[in-house]
Order: C-alpha cells, then sequence, then structure tokens
C-alpha cells in the first residue's frame, strides 16, 4: 500500500494551517490581478470580485476562489491569443499562442485545480483521517455534525451496553449526554437514524 498520498495530504493540511491566516490578503491581491488581466477596461469588474471575495466564507476558500479567477483570465487570455493567431497567414504563426498563460498563471490553474480536489477529498474525511483538520477548516458546520454523530452514537453504544449490564444509571447518563448532542448532528450525518435509536433505549429505562 502506497504511503505517498497519506503524507502529501498531512503536508497539504500543515501548509494550510500555517497559511490560512495570509489568505485573505493573497486572494485579494489575486482577485484584483485576475480581474484586470480580464477586464483591462472595466475597473468597476475589480472591485466587484474584491467584494465577492470577500463574501466568501473561510480564509482559504477565499484564496481558492480567487485562484480560479486568476485560472479562468489566463484561460481566456490564451483563447484569445490562440483565436488572433488562427487568423494571420499560415506563414506568420508561431508556436507562441500560448504565451499569455504564463508560469504564474498556469501555476494559480494548477492551484484551483489542488484546492478543489482537496476540498473535495476533505468533504468526505472523518475525525482521525489525515485530511481532518483540512475539513475542519474549509467545512466547520459539517466538520461538527460528523464529530456530534460520532460522540452521539458512541454514548448510543455504551448506553446500550449499560442496559444488556444492568447498569441502569450509567445508561442514563449517556443518554442524557447523547440527548445534547443530537440537535449538532445533519440529516446527511443520520440524525433520524440516531433520533430513532435514541427514542429506543429511552424506552428502556424504567418509569
Amino acid at each position: 500500500m502506497s504511503w505517498w498520498p497519506a503524507v502529501l495530504g498531512l503536508g497539504a493540511a500543515v501548509v494550510v494551517n500555517e497559511f490560512s491566516d495570509l489568505s485573505p490578503w493573497a486572494a485579494d491581491k489575486v482577485v484584483t490581478w485576475a480581474a484586470r488581466l480580464r477586464y483591462p477596461d472595466r475597473p468597476d469588474r475589480v472591485t466587484e470580485l474584491r467584494d465577492l471575495i470577500r463574501d466568501r466564507p473561510g480564509k482559504v476558500v477565499k484564496l481558492a476562489t480567487a485562484c480560479g479567477f486568476l485560472g479562468a483570465a489566463a484561460v481566456y487570455l490564451a483563447f484569445c491569443r490562440v483565436r488572433a493567431v488562427s487568423r494571420r497567414p499560415a506563414d506568420s504563426r508561431s508556436g507562441s499562442a500560448w504565451r499569455p498563460l504564463t508560469g504564474v498563471a498556469a501555476a494559480a490553474v494548477v492551484l484551483a485545480i489542488a484546492f478543489t480536489g482537496a476540498g473535495m477529498a476533505a468533504r468526505a474525511a472523518q475525525p482521525g483521517d489525515v485530511l481532518w483538520g483540512l475539513t475542519k477548516l474549509l467545512y466547520s458546520d459539517h466538520a461538527r455534525s460528523v464529530e456530534a454523530a460520532a460522540s452521539v452514537r458512541q454514548d448510543l453504544d455504551i448506553a446500550e451496553t449499560a442496559f444488556a449490564e444492568g447498569k441502569v444509571a450509567e445508561a442514563q447518563a449517556k443518554l442524557e449526554d447523547a440527548r445534547k448532542g443530537l440537535p449538532w448532528v445533519a440529516s446527511e450525518d443520520g440524525a433520524a437514524e440516531l433520533a430513532g435509536t435514541h427514542a429506543d433505549l429511552l424506552s428502556m429505562l424504567p418509569d
């Protein structure tokens, strides 16, 4: 089994954590550049895109979105270059059609793709996984729901075992802990199922 993806994921999470405070500043710079490349005659678009970035939730999401704009601008410029070259006489064409897609702009495209891929992987991560730190950073509400679901499930399992062993007081305490955690569990993380199990176990308490 290859272990390098885990190392890469851990490294990405550490880098994101370390540099997340710089992300809003970097995002503002990147999106300003992107807007000026894409709309050189529309200064109003610079303001609009900067405002859009500021309204995006999450520090890293701001930077990922800005990189997406920069990548799109680079691709647009390259397309315009190709179209312009295609209209020249054949003997005047050269391999320079993609020069607008500079190294920095190409890096922005790669960065945007990397953030998108890491974000999708982080969305499916579970507590204890390598990308869990990134999940909590990008999807804080989702992460809280997943953690709450895991905690409630554990409380219910302990309560069920306690009932089987005749430890009613322990079971009751764990059911109370589960009740407190249930409101934080989203429907996509099994809220209905957990609530049903909780109700079934509650019915086992003596009157």
